[in-house]
C-alpha cells in the first residue's frame, strides 16, 4: 500500500505519543522515521519492534556528563538509537554555542541502526556541518550533511575515519555510535569531497540515490508495509486526544489533570 509523507508522519508522530515520548522529542523521531521509511531505510520496521522497549523506560533514565569542552557523553539506558541522538543533538547544540568548535555526542547503551545517518542532516539544518558514525553488520558507516542539505552522504569504510580532519578523529574505544557537529563546515566539507573524489570508501549512498527514492516517494506516495502499518495503527489508537497546545488548555491531552 501506498501512503502520503504526511500520512506516515501523524501516524508515527501518534505511536510514539502512545508510548510515552514527550513533545518535541517525537516530532523530531517522527520526522527521522519516516523519512527512513521514505528512502527505504525500513523505519516503520524499526518502530514496530521498538514500541514495547519505549513503553519500558522513561527520558529520565538516560544519564549524560560532559567530560570536556567538546566531548559529552550519554549513557542511554536502552532507548532505541532515535530517540538518543535527538537528545545526544541538543546537548551537542548546548555546547557548541558557548564558542565555535567540533563536539563529539559519545553514545552508549544503544542499538545502531541506518536511520541514524539522518541525524547528518538534522545537525545542518541547525547551521553546522554534520557527521554521524556507528558500526552495523561489522561495517563502519559514516552519514554527512552541510546547511541546506535535504538528504545525507552515507558511506562505509575503515579509510573514511583517516581522510577527515583531526579534530573529527574518533579516539573513543567504547561507543555505540558518535554524532559530531561543527562550525568548521567548510574543512569537513573539503575532506568529504576529497573523499568522494579519491573514492576512499568502500561503499556510497550518494546524496542523489537519497533524493531519487525520495522524490519518486512523495509523488507517487511511499510503499509501506500493510502488516506494519496495521501494528502501528492499533498502537495510535491508545491515544485517544493528540497532545497539543490546544488540548491541554481544554484538559485533554498527555498534561491533562
Amino acid at each position: 500500500m501506498r501512503v502520503t509523507f504526511q500520512e506516515l508522519f501523524d501516524l508515527c508522530r501518534k505511536v510514539l505519543d502512545s508510548c510515552g515520548l514527550p513533545d518535541g522529542c517525537r516530532e523530531d523521531c517522527a520526522e527521522l522515521i519516516t523519512w527512513s521509511e521514505c528512502v527505504g531505510y525500513g523505519g516503520m520496521k524499526v518502530l514496530c519492534e521498538d514500541i514495547d522497549r519505549l513503553k519500558a523506560r522513561e527520558i529520565h533514565q538516560i544519564d549524560y556528563r560532559d567530560v570536556t569542552e567538546e566531548l559529552i557523553e550519554v549513557e542511554g539506558a536502552g532507548f532505541p538509537d532515535y530517540v538518543l541522538a535527538k537528545i545526544s543533538l541538543d546537548l551537542v547544540e548546548s555546547q557548541i554555542s558557548y564558542r565555535p568548535q567540533t563536539v563529539h555526542g559519545v553514545i552508549r547503551s544503544s542499538r545502531p541502526t541506518t536511520l541514524l545517518c539522518y541525524e547528518a542532516v538534522r545537525i545542518a539544518k541547525r547551521g553546522k556541518g554534520g557527521l554521524v558514525h556507528w558500526k552495523e553488520g561489522g561495517e563502519s558507516w559514516w552519514a554527512f550533511a552541510f546547511p541546506g542539505d535535504a538528504h545525507p552522504i552515507v558511506m562505509s569504510g575503515e579509510a573514511v575515519h583517516d581522510s577527515l580532519p583531526a579534530c573529527h578523529h574518533i579516539t573513543e574505544e567504547s561507543y555505540d555510535y558518535i554524532l559530531q557537529a561543527t562550525t568548521e563546515r567548510k574543512d569537513l566539507k573539503k575532506a568529504v569531497n576529497s573523499i568522494l573524489d579519491n573514492e576512499t570508501f568502500d561503499r556510497l549512498i550518494s546524496y542523489e540515490e537519497h533524493e531519487h527514492v525520495w522524490n519518486e516517494s512523495r509523488r507517487e506516495g511511499a510503499l509501506v508495509d500493510k502488516g506494519q502499518w496495521k501494528i502501528l495503527s492499533e498502537e495510535a489508537k491508545n491515544v485517544l486526544v493528540e497532545s497539543s497546545e490546544r488540548s491541554r488548555l481544554f484538559g485533554t491531552g498527555d498534561q491533562a489533570r
